[in-house]
């Protein structure tokens, strides 16, 4: 998972979806970028694509369990520069 920028990557997942620091708190404290990457991969291999295999920009989702948290989670990646832009737990039935 690259470093990105507030829009994409490592910055944005950190800055608006993860506690202390973020704007919300969608994954557990705690939750480390290791285990987001690795989370990412599994999601990528193993999950569902949501989107048609043309479009540059990928989405999968997978009920699994990061940092003892269980959800659907969903990964959107940029297929052209194979960059996670973001990932997030589908809480609320979303």
């Amino acid at each position: 998972m690259l470093d990105g920028n507030s829009r994409k990557g490592w910055e944005h997942i950190q800055k608006r979806h993860m506690p202390p620091d973020g704007e919300a708190d969608l994954f557990a404290p705690g939750t480390t970028r290791e285990q987001l990457q690795d989370a990412a991969d599994e999601i990528v291999q193993n999950g569902a694509r949501q989107t048609p295999p043309t479009n540059k920009v990928q989405t999968f989702t997978k009920r699994m369990t990061i940092n003892g948290m269980r959800a659907n989670y969903k990964v959107v990646v940029d297929t052209v520069t194979d960059e996670v832009v973001t990932m997030y737990p589908m809480l609320g039935g979303s």
